[in-house]
């Protein structure tokens, strides 16, 4: 009778990105990396709104993936914590699950309100308004003369509301704006 070596389970990757309780982590898409195992293997990817990855939880569930990265292009939500784990399959055995991490996606960016793009004949001391975004908790209004905002002449961090008043702007100048929450 011929011994037959037992097979031993691969070792489960180790993740790289998203770091485990990375905060403001951009969504659709967004990348996950990890390292490699050893040749000929392929990897399982969860992705999960709670970390006991139930199946009402579960976003992503890939298998088959090769590589060392992998992106999700759509299916995460903005300001929601997620949870993600990974495994490694070679000829058909399957690693356990790799420690899991958590991150944060990032809050949704707010809607310009007023004025409109492109309007003219706007006062000089306009108030700007732009839409809530959900957990935010103060937004950041930039006012410029060049769409880079290379030249910003308005710059105000911690507006707890979705308006802000600016003065000071000048007559049939062009103006540029965003807010960020």
């Amino acid at each position: 009778i011929k011994g037959v070596a037992e097979e031993s389970l691969p070792v489960a990757p180790t993740l790289v990105s998203p770091a485990n309780a990375a905060n403001a982590v951009p969504i659709n898409p967004t990348t996950f990396s990890w390292t490699a195992s050893e040749e000929g293997v392929t990897y399982g990817l969860q992705v999960s709104t709670n970390s006991s990855f139930t199946t009402a939880g579960t976003v992503v569930n890939q298998t088959g993936l090769t590589g060392t990265s992998y992106t999700v292009q759509s299916g995460l939500l903005n300001n929601r914590t997620y949870y993600w784990r990974m495994n490694t399959t070679k000829a058909g055995l399957t690693s356990d699950w790799s420690a899991v991490r958590n991150f944060t996606s990032v809050v949704a960016a707010p809607v310009l309100a007023s004025p409109l793009n492109n309007a003219t004949g706007v006062l000089t001391n306009p108030t700007l308004n732009w839409s809530a975004s959900i957990g935010a908790t103060s937004y950041r209004l930039q006012v410029a003369t060049d769409s880079g905002f290379s030249n910003i002449v308005f710059n105000q961090s911690g507006v707890t509301g979705t308006s802000q008043s600016v003065s000071g702007l000048l007559n049939n100048t062009l103006y540029y704006w965003r807010v960020n929450a």
